[in-house]
């Protein structure tokens, strides 16, 4: 559901949904949504941050392996997937058909010990 910065706040406040997808032309917006997101991921218990930043050889099973495996040091994790910005012409940027079936088979089967924050 598309909302406005201000709506995120008032919805982070109210509950975590397990999928966040942050995107837009404004980085300083963008930013600030992610910010409030990892906070409000913290307060619930979500000690873990994964980083995963997409690229032209980006594997997309590694979406599936980190959404999937238990961790060592925290019951909560967040995992943060960074989608390469597509250029004009180019090849292997952005999510193309096997970035879409894996956010999709992610989007399936939420875990309630695992929030995806997706920055677009």
């Amino acid at each position: 559901m598309p909302m406005a910065p201000a709506q995120l706040e008032q919805q982070l406040a109210r509950q975590l949904a397990p999928v966040y997808l942050i995107a837009g032309d404004e980085p300083l917006q963008l930013g600030e949504a992610a910010d409030a997101v990892r906070a409000a991921a913290r307060r619930a218990g979500f000690d873990e941050r994964e980083l995963l930043e997409t690229g032209a050889d980006f594997d997309w099973s590694a979406l599936a392996g980190a959404v999937g495996s238990l961790s060592l040091f925290s019951q909560r994790r967040l995992i943060e997937l960074r989608i390469a910005a597509t250029k004009s012409g180019g090849k292997g940027d952005g999510v193309g058909r096997q970035g879409a079936d894996a956010i999709r088979r992610c989007l399936e089967r939420p875990s309630d010990d695992v929030l995806l924050l997706i920055l677009a």
